[in-house]
């Protein structure tokens, strides 16, 4: 009886968080196309542009805060589900290099890539394994300042690749460590940064997802070290074809 009431009760929350994303997601979908329209037709420079600017920017936002929530929703209720393939790190850490080069070098700061895998490939959610990553980087980014370095960082750990995220910042305080990948946990620590605090428990979400873990430690004389694992998984020819027509298939 306890059991078939746990299964009704994940029904209803699978049910009511489709409805919620229907409805929500909605209204803000013409939003998102109306404020991108209007910023590709407005001249640069103008006021008009300025206020599209804006609209297009708090509607991408609101859309990746309700992602986020809807993502750690799923996990909750066993709905999340990984869409896994073969994939070269050595490309996903070029598509990182390409992502952030640009912003590091506007904001004055170093980003070091150093993939010690040897050309190897990793069988993973493509997608989630950038926002984890990319999750990592971004809080990198917020907790240091000019002049400071951020590594990413790969290699072979047993039976796992493990990525290493580390920077040069001012670390976090041992009273927030506890709370790092609890959701919301951020809003009690009394810093002013935007967001929900919730990058860290979608990292955490999407490293689990995938069979590994992840943990912070504090770097000497100062910074951060986040560092996570990918079981890995040897996939044969017939396997990874058999995935990528499955692949081409759903997404066509």
């Amino acid at each position: 009886m306890l059991r078939q009431a746990l299964q009704d009760e994940t029904k209803k929350r699978q049910a009511h968080l489709k409805a919620l994303v229907h409805e929500i997601r909605t209204p803000l979908t013409p939003l998102l196309a109306a404020s991108d329209a209007l910023v590709n037709v407005s001249e640069k420079g103008t006021e008009l542009y300025n206020l599209a600017s804006s609209i297009r920017e708090g509607a991408e936002t609101l859309n990746s805060r309700i992602h986020d929530l809807i993502e750690l929703e799923r996990g909750k209720i066993g709905m999340l589900k990984l869409k896994m393939a073969g994939y070269s790190i050595e490309d996903i850490m070029e598509e990182l290099q390409l992502r952030y080069m640009p912003i590091f070098l506007k904001q004055h700061k170093s980003l070091v890539f150093c993939d010690e895998t040897a050309n190897s490939e990793i069988y993973c959610d493509k997608e989630r394994l950038l926002q984890i990553l990319t999750n990592l980087i971004d809080n990198a980014l917020k907790y240091t300042k000019p002049e400071d370095s951020v590594s990413v960082a790969t290699r072979l750990d047993n039976e796992s690749l493990r990525f290493t995220v580390s920077d040069s910042g001012a670390g976090v305080p041992a009273c927030l460590i506890p709370d790092l990948f609890t959701e919301y946990g951020k809003l009690s620590g009394g810093h002013n940064l935007s967001g929900l605090g919730l990058g860290l428990p979608i990292a955490k979400l999407y490293v689990e997802a995938h069979g590994g873990n992840i943990i912070y430690s504090p770097r000497e004389p100062k910074g951060s070290e986040f560092s996570f694992t990918i079981p890995v998984k040897t996939v044969s020819r017939n396997e990874r074809d058999n995935i990528r027509i499955a692949n081409e298939y759903f997404n066509s």
